[in-house]
């Protein structure tokens, strides 16, 4: 669950909040040079440059980052990797130890559930919101684990459920199909290794391209995989929405000019300055240094 939910950067929900808060961040910015386009207003105008580094860079960390979290498990443990893959692999691999019993019981609740259940029912004093929904008096969670579990298992009687059942693995093979069949993560990791990650050879280039909708195809598929392993397979927390909300004025000052007309003056300046820095560089072919 640590690799799921904890406090590290590197956990796999951070990492999928980053993808929808800098998605959303950069189609905010989008639209905003869209209505800028279409109020033809001389007032107001977005700087082309900037606005090509803004997407340039954008679709290269979204691409980075899918490709990552995607990345397979390392079988050198100094190597070892926070991924939703390798959380897949680790699931996969202590899958027998998510029995009927721990998955109800494990932090408490009832096996049993009937007995508090009866004893819920006959105390007069239990009115409207005094349900319990934690601990061993908690019978009607118990019982709704039971009944999710046996979906996952495959038992379809309570007469056949017993301690020892554990979870069909075809649940998680439908995953990490999903995972590693997708099309557009395919294409993704493609174009990472073949344009981002290496320059590849003109002989072996690919025609893949990104585009904003296969990017946010690949953020559902991730999170939905995510959220159904911790709310179906480790009884955790059903994932909160994908884009955070904003805890401050997110979009404060973007209706106002970066600098004044002495500021644009000064940052000509600046960039031949940069100019003169980069036109050295042709003169010192044999310097050595």
């Amino acid at each position: 669950m640590g690799k799921l939910h904890g406090d590290d950067f590197h956990s796999i929900s951070f990492q999928l909040y980053c993808l929808a808060w800098r998605e959303a961040i950069y189609s905010t910015i989008d639209e905003a040079a869209k209505i800028n386009s279409k109020a033809n207003n001389p007032a107001t105008g977005i700087n082309s440059a900037v606005l090509e580094l803004i997407k340039e860079g954008f679709f290269r960390d979204q691409a980075i980052a899918i490709r990552r979290i995607v990345e397979a498990q390392s079988i050198n443990p100094r190597k070892s990797v926070v991924t939703l893959t390798s959380l897949l692999e680790d699931i996969e691999k202590n899958l027998h130890l998510i029995t009927r019993e721990n998955y109800i019981s494990h932090d408490g609740l009832p096996f049993e559930y009937l007995p508090q259940k009866m004893k819920f029912m006959i105390t007069a004093k239990n009115v409207s919101g005094s349900l319990p929904s934690a601990g061993r008096r908690a019978w009607m969670t118990s019982e709704l684990l039971h009944k999710r579990f046996d979906k996952l298992s495959g038992v379809r009687s309570k007469r056949k459920r017993s301690r020892l059942d554990k979870i069909n693995p075809k649940w998680l093979k439908k995953l990490k199909n999903r995972l590693t069949t997708s099309r557009d993560i395919l294409a993704v990791k493609l174009f990472v290794n073949k344009f981002i990650a290496h320059s590849a050879d003109p002989k072996n280039r690919t025609r893949t391209q990104l585009t904003l909708k296969k990017i946010i195809k690949c953020q559902r598929i991730l999170y939905e995989i995510s959220n159904c392993l911790s709310a179906q397979f480790l009884f955790g927390p059903t994932m909160a929405s994908p884009l955070p909300t904003p805890q401050y004025d997110h979009l404060e000052n973007i209706d106002k000019p970066w600098v004044d007309i002495d500021g644009k003056a000064r940052l000509h300046d600046h960039w031949n300055r940069l100019s003169r820095r980069y036109d050295v560089w042709n003169y010192n072919l044999f310097s050595g240094r």
